[in-house]
């Protein structure tokens, strides 16, 4: 007879030769999972349907497999720049009906009902955005029910009548797992079973929540290296997720990030693992981890990681120096600055220690003639302590592959290690800069 760890191995090893590999990809729109479903819907076990359209007339669909009495709901990508759930369902109704016998009992379909919807919003997805085309929050829609995709989700849920529900996100990749660890990680993935009322009730659905959560945690530790979190209790009456918690044990999975994993392929191949693991414990009655297994897990700790971070820099003037952390982010527009001070308990995915490193005051170049800057020359202003340049009349070229901070003017200018600043930062040893930090990327400076 086969185990829940048998299973599972499986199911770890059919994801590596079975997942679309067309997904691997840093965002999904619809047009991505078009022809993913066309396929799925020739499979006379799965069933694919269009159930809804989205506000600019998108259609929404889900898929569905089995013919159980335990029903299992899930929807992805109601924010629509959040894809890892979408290709980790699509991923795994792959896998189900690939290899049905070696992934679960014969009786499995016989048990249960899975029914997901891909892509709750796919206006929002195809904008790249959070919000949907109306620009409202969709999850933030479970009270007034504003929007189409909103009313769509509460009348699939309410027909559908789940035992278990899973809303599936992405998180920002700066949280971070706990603060007690001394190996500070991002949290790769992070869960929640939340509440249905703002005194935190438990009842027996959310304590088998609580308790899946805790299991599929122990579960994910057998195989992935990755820091797992867990967010703090917190309720609120217009969340998807907390409004449907009154109805079913609900639970809320974060894909979140992995260092040198852009596209997130970690947190999607957990998302088939922690899945197909909830599933298989609720269809077979496995006893789960307890409720104190559940508060175990790290908290979530929001802006507890950077994309840089110079640990103990010594800044001020020479004779009256202090000491500080800086963290940097690399964001769509551009890299920022966005906290100075005690980062002890923060980490970054790059850290550079700067104990005895210090930095030069800010010094721009004021472009005042045509100037070509080239590598070289560029690496000798860097060296004369030039850190970012003012062009206010465009005569600018640059022919560097490095980065450059470059503004128009100097009124309301902010660089250098300021909050919220574009990094332009030099740092010495001694008198001459020796190591730059421009717009997030460090540039080691050795004089020719």
């Amino acid at each position: 007879m086969w185990t829940m760890k048998a299973y599972m191995d499986v199911v770890y090893k059919q994801f590596d030769a079975l997942h679309w590999r067309s997904l691997h990809q840093p965002h999904l729109t619809l047009a991505d999972i078009q022809p993913i479903l066309r396929t799925l819907s020739t499979y006379t076990a799965i069933d694919v349907s269009l159930v809804g359209h989205s506000y600019n007339g998108k259609p929404i669909h889900q898929i569905r497999i089995g013919h159980g009495d335990k029903r299992v709901m899930g929807w992805t990508q109601m924010h629509g720049d959040e894809p890892t759930a979408t290709a980790a369902i699509l991923d795994w109704f792959k896998i189900l009906v690939s290899a049905p016998a070696l992934v679960a009992p014969t009786a499995f379909f016989s048990q249960c009902r899975l029914c997901f919807i891909v892509m709750l919003n796919p206006d929002g997805a195809q904008r790249k955005t959070r919000r949907n085309a109306q620009s409202i929050d969709i999850n933030r829609d479970a009270r007034v029910l504003q929007s189409p995709e909103g009313v769509l989700l509460m009348q699939q849920v309410k027909r559908f009548s789940p035992h278990i529900a899973f809303n599936l996100h992405d998180q920002n990749p700066y949280y971070l797992a706990g603060v007690k660890d001394k190996h500070k990680r991002p949290s790769t993935m992070a869960f929640f079973a939340p509440p249905f009322d703002a005194q935190h009730t438990d009842d027996h659905n959310r304590q088998r929540a609580k308790q899946l959560i805790a299991s599929m945690h122990h579960m994910l530790g057998d195989y992935f290296d990755v820091a797992i979190a867990r967010y703090v209790d917190g309720y609120s009456a217009r969340c998807f997720g907390d409004t449907i918690a009154g109805m079913c044990s609900t639970i809320l999975i974060e894909s979140g990030a992995h260092p040198d994993d852009p596209c997130r392929h970690t947190a999607r191949k957990m998302n088939v693992m922690a899945l197909h693991y909830a599933v298989l414990a609720f269809v077979l009655d496995e006893s789960l981890a307890s409720e104190k297994d559940y508060y175990a897990i790290p908290e979530n700790v929001e802006d507890g990681m950077c994309d840089l971070l110079l640990r103990h820099v010594q800044m001020g003037q020479p004779e009256q120096p202090y000491f500080a952390d800086i963290s940097i982010n690399v964001l769509q527009d551009g890299a920022r600055v966005t906290d100075i001070g005690d980062l002890a308990s923060h980490a970054g995915f790059t850290e550079k220690a700067c104990d005895n490193w210090r930095l030069l005051p800010d010094k721009p170049y004021q472009v005042t003639a045509p100037l070509t800057l080239t590598q070289s020359h560029y690496r000798t202003l860097l060296l004369q302590g030039f850190n970012r340049f003012i062009d206010s009349e465009h005569k600018l070229t640059i022919e560097t592959s490095l980065p450059v901070v470059v503004s128009t003017s100097a009124a309301n200018d902010i660089h250098g290690p300021a909050l919220g600043a574009r990094p332009a930062i030099l740092l010495t040893k001694h008198q001459a800069p020796g190591l730059a930090v421009i717009d997030g990327t460090f540039i080691e400076l050795e004089p020719d």
